[in-house]
C-alpha cells in the first residue's frame, strides 16, 4: 500500500511537471523582431515569427508616453506554425512626435505574451507603401495592394537568399490611391526570395516562397 501511494504521488508529480514544462514553452518565437518605419500614409509595424503554439492573434498596442498603452488593432495568428510567418500592420491614425508601439500576443487558452516596446518619431513623408499581401507562399503570381499619394511608375528586381538578382522589370503605373496589383513569378525556380519595389528614391521589400503547392492565407492584415 505504501509503494502504490508513493509511486501514485511519484507519478502526480511528473505529470505536474510536464504540464509546467509544457505551458512554459514559449507561444511563439521572433525570426525578425517587430520593427516600425515611417510611411506618408502612416507607421507601418512588421515582425515575422518562425515558430508559433495555439498562437489566437496579436493585438497591436500604441503608447504616447511609453507607459500608458492601448489597442489599436488585431492581427490573426496561424495557430501552430513551424513556418516563417509575415506579419504588418498599417498604423493609419500616427500622428506628428514620439509613437511607442508592442505586441500582446494571445493564445487560445487566453494567456499573453508581450513583445519588446519600439519607439518612432515621425519628421518626413513617403508616397507609397504596400497596405495588403494576399499570401507569402506563392505559385505563380504574387499578389498585394500597393498605396501611393501620387502616380508613380513602379519597378521590381527579385533576389535570391544570397542577394543575387534573378529577375528584373515593371510591375505597372500606379493611380493615386490603392492599387491591387500582381506580379507574374511563375519562370523562377521553387525557392526562397524577396522583391524590392521601388520607384524614385523610394522602395518596399516582400519576402515569399515559390512552390508548388497550394498557397497559404496571408500573414499581413
Amino acid at each position: 500500500m505504501t509503494w502504490a501511494l508513493s509511486s501514485l504521488l511519484s507519478a502526480s508529480v511528473f505529470i505536474l511537471f510536464f504540464f509546467s514544462s509544457f505551458k512554459a514553452q514559449a507561444a511563439f518565437t521572433f525570426e525578425h523582431p517587430l520593427e516600425v518605419r515611417e510611411l506618408g500614409i502612416g507607421n507601418m509595424l512588421s515582425w515575422s515569427t518562425n515558430f508559433e503554439d495555439n498562437n489566437q492573434f496579436f493585438m497591436v498596442e500604441k503608447s504616447f508616453n511609453g507607459v500608458d498603452f492601448g489597442s489599436i488593432g488585431l492581427v490573426q495568428g496561424n495557430g501552430n506554425s513551424t513556418n516563417i510567418n509575415d506579419y504588418r500592420f498599417l498604423d493609419l491614425s500616427a500622428n506628428t512626435g514620439d509613437m511607442f508601439y508592442r505586441l500582446k500576443q494571445m493564445d487560445m487558452d487566453g494567456s499573453t505574451t508581450f513583445s519588446e516596446i519600439i519607439c518612432i518619431k515621425r519628421n518626413k513623408e513617403n508616397n507609397m507603401s504596400i497596405t495588403e499581401i494576399q499570401t507569402t507562399q506563392v505559385t505563380n503570381e504574387l499578389n498585394f495592394i500597393m498605396y501611393t499619394h501620387e502616380d508613380a511608375l513602379l519597378e521590381y528586381k527579385i533576389l535570391n537568399t544570397v542577394k543575387e538578382v534573378i529577375s528584373t522589370g515593371e510591375v505597372a503605373t500606379l493611380k493615386a490611391g490603392n492599387n491591387k496589383l500582381k506580379l507574374n513569378i511563375s519562370e523562377i525556380p521553387n525557392g526562397t526570395y524577396s522583391v524590392e519595389l521601388y520607384s524614385d528614391n523610394e522602395s518596399e521589400i516582400i519576402n515569399f516562397v515559390k512552390s508548388e503547392n497550394k498557397p497559404t492565407r496571408a500573414t499581413m492584415k
